[in-house]
């Protein structure tokens, strides 16, 4: 194994290299033999490897693996950001700014490919974490401006090269950095929100699709806007012709919008926050849409109203994006119980016949828990659902085929018939 004094050296246990040679990105603590801090590089005061820094990581027989970068105390002790293909390691020792600027610059490369940004779109993920090989960083191009959304020690250590990349790669008018609230707590990281180049303003205005929103960066949900369902919406606008639609967690009217557009004759999109309310309005004003009403409610006290009406006064299609309900591990089991109690009533509020989109974007809650949690919902409502599409994330949220935990968006779509 050769000595690189400027990074750590992480030695893994017998049969624990395996998930990394199929380029799983995560690294456990249990699978670490031994990890060396930095010969020359900064370490902790007792002497440990700083959380966040770069480290080389190797298999039993000291075959190289790659680098990326560690931390001693989170349960993910070690992610990836370059894998090797036969073992040998580079004469170099691997510089984590470069990888990162080829990264940033490769990822930009694969939206162009993508077709992003377009004529009637200027709102994409640039950059979508392990997907594009850099763990704990997400980017999203919103407008004129970018949004970078950092969530490990080892992505704050390299604030200063990505924004610089940015800067270079698509020249934003502004950038903003952000730490979201729901950072693992061992990465010891507190919500921030910074701009970093040329001014924030107070809203901005973003096209998707050819649909006009308003955002508040600022006071919005992770980094403003969802740009993981641009697909999905579309689907809706073409289920939603004639029919009264009902968008329920609706934030800035994503789905609800899409449906307006695709000719629907009566929207609703329920939000519970008066400042995403007040930014659906402006986007409604925007649209010029005199066919939808932004309802300031809770998602389930609206569903539970609407399934107390006559048959022939309920939605022909509802639409469920519910915020994650499964923040941790632990939570998962109260989250499937929760994701099961909203799916019955949306299917209660729905008139026979009509259809459901729901979705997930819990990570600890995968596609065959989603798809049992829908069934049960199914037969708690007495009803049957006949799913015509099992969909994701968007092609601009590329995912690594052994990362399965980088598929984190599930939704089904289907059509809702009594039983």
């Amino acid at each position: 194994m050769p000595e690189w004094p400027s990074l750590a050296r992480v030695q893994l246990r017998q049969g624990r290299a395996k998930p990394v040679w199929a380029a799983h990105p995560w690294v456990y603590s249990g699978a670490i033999e031994d990890l060396r801090p930095p010969i020359s590089g900064l370490r902790a005061e007792d002497g440990s490897v700083l959380p966040g820094w770069g480290a080389a990581v190797f298999d039993q027989l000291g075959r190289y693996l790659g680098v990326g970068y560690v931390h001693p105390r989170s349960q993910i002790a070690l992610r990836l950001m370059t894998f090797s293909r036969d073992g040998i390691a580079p004469a170099r020792a691997p510089d984590l700014a470069a990888i990162t600027r080829a990264h940033i610059g490769n990822a930009v490369a694969r939206r162009r490919d993508l077709g992003l940004p377009s004529a009637d779109t200027d709102t994409y993920r640039l950059v979508n974490a392990e997907g594009d090989a850099l763990p704990g960083l997400s980017v999203d191009v919103l407008g004129r401006g970018v949004v970078v959304q950092v969530t490990t020690q080892g992505m704050a250590r390299l604030e200063t090269v990505i924004t610089t990349a940015l800067e270079d790669t698509i020249a934003p008018e502004w950038i903003v950095v952000r730490t979201p609230d729901d950072v693992d707590v061992a990465e010891g990281l507190p919500p921030a929100l910074r701009v970093t180049r040329g001014e924030l303003p107070e809203r901005i205005e973003l096209t998707e699709n050819g649909v006009r929103y308003v955002v508040d960066v600022k006071g919005g949900q992770k980094t403003g806007f969802f740009c993981d369902q641009r697909d999905n919406r579309a689907l809706v606008a073409r289920l939603a012709k004639g029919r009264f639609v009902l968008d329920c967690y609706a934030y800035l009217g994503g789905f609800g919008f899409n449906a307006a557009r695709g000719g629907a004759r009566e929207v609703v999109c329920v939000e519970a926050s008066q400042r995403a309310v007040e930014c659906m309005e402006a986007g409604i004003a925007l649209n010029g849409m005199d066919n939808i009403t932004a309802l300031r409610e809770d998602a389930v006290l609206a569903l539970r109203r609407y399934a107390e009406r006559p048959e022939s006064e309920r939605p022909d299609l509802v639409v469920i994006d519910p915020p994650k309900f499964a923040r941790s591990a632990s939570s998962r089991d109260a989250a499937i119980q929760k994701y099961i109690h909203t799916n019955t009533i949306a299917m209660h509020a729905l008139r026979p016949g009509g259809w459901l989109v729901t979705c997930s974007c819990s990570g600890h809650v995968n596609a065959e828990d989603f798809h049992r949690i829908v069934a049960e919902a199914a037969y708690q409502a007495g009803r049957v659902l006949h799913a015509t599409h099992a969909l994701g994330a968007g092609p601009d949220h590329p995912v690594l085929p052994a990362h399965a935990e980088g598929r984190y968006l599930k939704v089904l779509v289907g059509q809702v018939e009594s039983r």
